[in-house]
């Protein structure tokens, strides 16, 4: 849980060749600036693997990256919008170079066209996904900053040998659930369905704050088991091992519960999605979050980089 939102192996499949020209997405849609706000996956694949997400860069027209290897598209003004919503924007913001005969990203060596990788030349390319169902991918040979960015779609730029056409960048997974968008609210329908809220917890402790992650189960559960990959809804209060002040709160039966990204993908503080796996709905249970395992050396607001958080969760709802 990122509290700051409340204060707080080659595969080679049949690819579609294109030798001239940039690739232009089937999806006709173009992105309107101020409005809309897409995003697409994006990798480069040298060799045989993955390199590391490209780090964020600037971000003058509103095409860019926040690390997370996908493509954030919501343009800022028109140099950037409709038809100018190109791959060539995002090279820009992120200091990238592509060409028939190599790609430079910052702070490496260059993958140049003509390398060895395992006794064959390597050749300069870009594939392009138009969804994560596409299975007939695009292959660029020129022009590759002219393709046009779609929302949903996959782009690769490849330093490898003729006719390799990667797996989907590893970043696709962030498509399910851009860490920049709100994550969605329950339907009344299920509101009305969420277990009864306890009495507001009153912190309880006393002493040195512990070095590792605690927790107890004040009541368990007997709904449906929390566990990876699922999003977790709760009720919580968060205090301040320090000041043993409540900094933050969702404790009120009449209003949406606090919404989690998906557990296991390393968008919830690591106390959290260590702490609440395996809880199930009903279940009510006290956290106690070291550093290391809640804002570690960046600290969030009033919260210092040595401070322990304590977390009382109640879990209602899961999917």
């Amino acid at each position: 849980m990122k509290i700051r939102r409340r204060f707080v192996a080659a595969l080679l499949t049949a690819g579609v060749l294109l030798d001239v020209g940039g690739f232009a997405s089937a999806n006709t849609e173009r992105p309107v600036a101020t409005k809309d706000h897409w995003h697409a996956a994006f990798g480069v694949w040298s060799c045989n693997r993955w390199l590391a997400p490209i780090p964020e860069g600037e971000d003058p027209t509103g095409i860019h990256t926040h690390g997370d290897g996908l493509i954030h598209i919501h343009p800022f003004d028109e140099r950037a919008a409709g038809s100018k919503a190109i791959l060539r924007r995002f090279l820009e913001a992120t200091f990238l170079s592509v060409d028939a005969k190599r790609i430079e990203i910052p702070k490496q060596a260059p993958l140049l066209a003509g390398s060895d990788c395992k006794g064959k030349k390597t050749e300069i390319t870009a594939v392009v996904w138009r969804s994560v169902k596409d299975r007939q991918p695009v292959v660029v040979t020129k022009d590759i900053g002219s393709i046009r960015l779609a929302d949903g779609q996959a782009i690769a730029l490849v330093h490898a040998p003729k006719g390799t056409i990667p797996s989907l960048p590893p970043s696709i997974d962030e498509l399910v659930e851009p860490a920049d968008l709100p994550l969605p609210d329950l339907p009344s329908e299920v509101l009305g369905t969420l277990p009864s809220l306890p009495k507001r917890p009153a912190l309880d402790v006393s002493g040195d704050a512990p070095l590792t992650l605690t927790s107890k189960d004040l009541i368990i559960g007997k709904g449906v088991e929390l566990t990876k990959g699922k999003r977790a809804y709760m009720r919580y209060v968060m205090y301040h091992w320090r000041t043993r002040e409540a900094l933050a709160e969702s404790w009120n039966a009449a209003e949406q519960p606090y919404a989690l990204a998906r557990f296991g993908k390393k968008r919830n503080l690591p106390g959290i999605d260590k702490g609440m796996t395996g809880m199930r709905v009903g279940g009510f249970r006290r956290l106690v979050l070291p550093p290391s395992e809640a804002f570690g050396k960046e600290g969030n607001g009033p919260i210092l980089p040595s401070d322990t958080i304590v977390f009382y969760v109640q879990l209602v709802h899961v999917k």
